[in-house]
Parts: structure tokens; C-alpha cells; sequence
């Protein structure tokens, strides 16, 4: 289903939805669901920072940073899109 995105209220509801599709996919990702393993090359500089975080207790692991920021990524992704598309006056499906 297309849409014409054209006030703000709408505008605000639609973010939140993406909102809450991304905590479902936080939710469903740690409920412990398999993963899949990938192998990822990360400059040992950005692996430092990812090691002061988990030493802070902010995270369990490597691996708990890295699926996080993969979450957040992927919801300033979908925000980033929604934004371009408002600004083309694009439909929103």
C-alpha cells in the first residue's frame, strides 16, 4: 500500500513504525534465535573502541556491539530513506 506522505503527525507515525519494526527486530534477534557467522575484517583501531565498550560493561562482547550497531544502522538507514523520500514527495510503501 503506497502513500502520499504529507503532514507531519504522518510523518511522525511512520518513523515510529519503523521505530517499532526495529525493536522486533532487536527482540527477535535475542530471544535466542540462531545467527548466521560472518567473517568481517575491522581496522584494529576500530576494534580498540569496540574493546574500551565492552571492558565499560556496556556490552558482553564483541559480538554484542557489533549486532547493536548493526540494528542502529539499519534503523538510521530506513529513517535516512523515509527522509529522502518525503523530500522527493515520493509515495511511502
Amino acid at each position: 500500500m503506497s502513500r502520499t506522505v504529507d503532514n507531519r503527525d504522518e510523518k511522525m507515525s511512520i518513523v515510529s513504525d519503523l521505530h517499532v519494526k526495529g525493536k522486533e527486530l532487536i527482540s527477535n534477534s535475542s530471544k535466542g534465535a540462531e545467527g548466521v557467522a560472518i567473517n568481517v575484517r575491522i581496522p584494529r583501531g576500530i576494534v580498540n573502541g569496540i574493546d574500551d565498550w565492552v571492558e565499560d560493561e556496556m556490552f558482553r562482547s564483541r559480538s554484542d556491539f557489533l549486532l547493536s550497531a548493526a540494528r542502529h544502522y539499519l534503523l538510521y538507514l530506513a529513517d535516512k530513506k523515509l527522509r529522502s523520500s518525503e523530500d522527493r514527495g515520493e509515495m511511502i510503501d
